[in-house]
């Protein structure tokens, strides 16, 4: 079991001197990481003899960014990455698990002496307590005898199945998750890294409206004056198509769109017409011919004729004929 480690204070990579670089990394990597391997190294044979257990101290800092340095978080992730490859390594005759405590009450972390923070202690911050429970779902702030039960069920043979696994004792740091919530009445969303400042969703209602060179609302993507345009432009177009007795079909500067071949070939069959608005050279039928000398009589009396569905009976508008009920549009 190894619990060692220091702290480098949260310093980012651009506060770390050109010169200071190579001694940071050095001295916290050797204190965070070579140690762990130097003592599982040491117990090696005795480990394989007995059957042992091994477990090493990860920290939250090897999951998650923002709770310590470059360096640190790095070496963390480190720590865990020995877990997985030694538990892979030594299995069957050795266990190996680790444990990722949270922000301890207690803890005496200082920083690297390469750094100039040997004299820092991190359990000596002021409004420390307060600061743990204020981070952790579960409002707790922990100290060395709450993390000392995991160690202890990992080495048990109660954790006899159980290897190349860390246990969080953190306060719920793993589900905290973004800071997400709703204004009662207004219908917004708020949803963003509000706790660190971070950016949130702009809402449609925020955008500004796109003008133009006059000042005039530009109908577009960009504004809320294009999505209203758009959708009352596309009611005009749909209520047009419907007026003109053709739904669902576009129109091209107020001409029907150019149909096939076959579809012209159709209409020509049904309606006795050779291209669409020109009537055919051919007469239209013979009992159409046939009532030219009889009078307005055929051409206008309503004629009654056979459908092609479920035999039924269809009232013909004025002017069909029974040979074509449609007239000389084709439509029944």
């Amino acid at each position: 079991m190894n619990c060692v480690g220091i702290f480098d204070f949260y310093r980012g990579l651009a506060d770390i001197a050109d010169e200071a670089l190579d001694a940071a990394f050095d001295e916290i990597f050797a204190v965070n990481v070579k140690s762990q391997l130097v003592c599982v190294r040491a117990a090696l044979p005795e480990l394989r003899r007995a059957g042992g257990s091994v477990v090493l101290t990860v920290s939250t800092s090897g999951f998650y960014p923002g709770r310590g340095g470059v360096l640190y978080v790095a070496s963390k992730f480190a720590v865990r990455g020995c877990v997985i490859a030694l538990a892979h390594e030594l299995a069957p005759q050795v266990r190996v698990n680790g444990v990722a405590p949270g922000g301890t009450l207690g803890t005496e972390l200082t920083g690297p002496r390469s750094l100039g923070l040997a004299g820092h202690v991190l359990g000596a911050a002021a409004g420390r307590e307060q600061d743990l429970r204020r981070r952790t779902p579960l409002r707790v702030a922990l100290t060395g005898e709450d993390h000392a039960g995991s160690y202890v069920f990992l080495a048990s043979d109660r954790a006899r199945g159980i290897t190349g696994t860390v246990v969080h004792c953190d306060g719920g740091i793993g589900i905290k998750g973004l800071p997400s919530a709703r204004r009662p009445g207004d219908g917004r969303d708020r949803v963003g890294a509000v706790q660190h400042g971070g950016p949130r969703l702009v809402q449609a209602h925020e955008r500004p409206e796109r003008r133009g060179r006059g000042g005039q609302p530009v109908a577009g993507i960009g504004g809320r004056a294009g999505g209203q345009d758009k959708a009352r432009t596309g009611r005009a177009s749909q209520a047009a198509q419907t007026a003109a007795g053709r739904p669902g079909q576009p129109r091209t500067g107020g001409k029907p769109a150019s149909r096939s071949a076959a579809a012209r070939k159709r209409s020509a069959r049904r309606g006795g017409l050779s291209a669409p608005g020109r009537p055919s050279a051919r007469p239209l039928c013979k009992a159409r011919t046939a009532s030219r000398s009889a009078g307005p009589s055929h051409a206008q009396r309503p004629t009654i004729v056979p459908t092609s569905v479920g035999n039924s009976m269809t009232r013909a508008r004025p002017g069909a004929c029974p040979c074509h009920p449609g007239g000389i549009s084709g439509k029944p």
